[in-house]
């Protein structure tokens, strides 16, 4: 499923700028604890530990709301809440979709300019 696999590669990629972080910042250890679960997350290939209804949720997102809502769930991992598996990173996700009103932020509007290559996590 092509949206799990962009949830994974925006783990992967969150979690390179996690790492950096940790170099930048080497007294917040949150940074590196991000890194490793993310990195862990990014590695996960089983979709059957997906729920079907939240594979369906994902299927109907699209655009620039999903990206950014992607990339918050991931940069919220260790921050704001500490996932078990990819599922619960999965429903932060349709979370911040079902958000009233959809997601808008500085990371749609970035995500809506800038080609998929260059937005950062």
């Amino acid at each position: 499923m092509i949206h799990l696999d962009f949830v994974r590669t925006k783990c992967a990629s969150t979690a390179m700028w996690r790492a950096s972080l940790a170099t930048k910042y080497p007294h917040d250890i949150r940074n590196g604890a991000a890194y490793g679960l993310l990195k862990s997350l990014a590695a996960l290939t089983d979709n059957s530990a997906i729920s079907a209804e939240t594979k369906a949720k994902l299927a109907t997102y699209h655009g620039a709301e999903f990206v950014a809502a992607t990339q918050t769930a991931c940069r919220e991992v260790c921050f704001r809440y500490e996932p078990q598996g990819l599922q619960e990173v999965c429903d932060r996700i349709v979370e911040l979709m079902e958000q009233v009103p959809p997601l808008q932020n500085a990371d749609v509007r970035l995500a809506a300019v800038l080609p998929a290559a260059e937005v950062r996590s």
